[in-house]
């Protein structure tokens, strides 16, 4: 075990350096408590969860061990906003790619050689020949 993994072991309990993964809903207090018990660290993962039912899964795994916990917080981003006329230009702009658009196609990837490939929005994109032969664009 390297020294970061046993200071780390050493902070929060641990007998053996394991996390639980706290994925909402999928995570029981039974398994946490097995996992804890273990010498490892139980998890919850709170995105489904209210406050009182947070406050009762961890009242459940403090009951059945004194092993140690991580509770994941994690709150969506809300909903984007669309842009209909953007995605329709997008959309314009993509159909003019590859064989079936009439675009040109460029397959070959030239180490240090930036490539114009259109417009969108006002912004180039490029298609840069240092992505390993991925073909990434980059805007």
């Amino acid at each position: 075990m390297t020294t970061r993994t046993q200071a780390f072991c050493a902070r929060y309990g641990l007998r053996i350096p394991v996390l639980l993964a706290p994925m909402a809903g999928a995570c029981p207090v039974s398994l946490s408590v097995a996992v804890a018990n273990t010498g490892s660290m139980g998890a919850l993962g709170a995105l489904m969860h209210t406050p009182a039912g947070i406050r009762d899964w961890v009242r459940e795994f403090r009951d059945a061990t004194t092993g140690p916990l991580q509770i994941n917080t994690w709150i969506p981003d809300p909903p984007p906003v669309r842009d209909s006329a953007a995605e329709a230009r997008m959309r314009e702009f993509l159909a003019t790619w590859g064989p079936a658009g009439g675009g040109v196609v460029d397959h070959g990837v030239v180490p240090g050689v930036v490539r114009l490939a259109g417009e969108v929005e006002g912004h180039r994109v490029v298609r840069n020949g240092d992505d390993g032969g991925r073909g990434e664009a980059r805007a």
